[in-house]
C-alpha cells in the first residue's frame, strides 16, 4: 500500500479552510437569529477567521507546493494503473 503524506497534508488544510467555513456560516445563522445580537462581538471573530483562511494559500513554501504536486502526479499514475480498460 502507498502512503502518499503530502497529499494528507494539503487535505489536512483543506480541511482546516472548511471547519473555518463553517464557523463563518454558524456565526452568521446565529447573528441573524438573534437580531445581530448573539454571539458577542461577533464582527471580531468573523474578521479573525477571515484573515485565518487567507493564510492557509501561504502556509505552504513553494518547495513544498511543488512537492505536493510532484505527490499527486504519482499518485494519479499509480491510481491510473488500478482503473480498468475498457474494450
Amino acid at each position: 500500500m502507498d502512503y502518499w503524506p503530502l497529499l494528507d497534508l494539503r487535505d489536512a488544510v483543506n480541511a482546516c479552510d472548511a471547519a473555518l467555513a463553517d464557523i463563518v456560516a454558524e456565526v452568521e445563522m446565529l447573528q441573524k437569529d438573534s437580531e445581530w445580537h448573539y454571539p458577542p462581538d461577533a464582527a471580531v471573530l468573523l474578521a479573525n477567521v477571515e484573515a485565518l483562511r487567507a493564510l492557509l494559500p501561504e502556509l505552504f513554501p513553494p518547495a513544498l507546493v511543488q512537492a505536493i504536486a510532484d505527490e499527486q502526479t504519482q499518485y494519479d499514475e499509480t491510481e491510473a494503473r488500478w482503473e480498468p480498460t475498457q474494450s
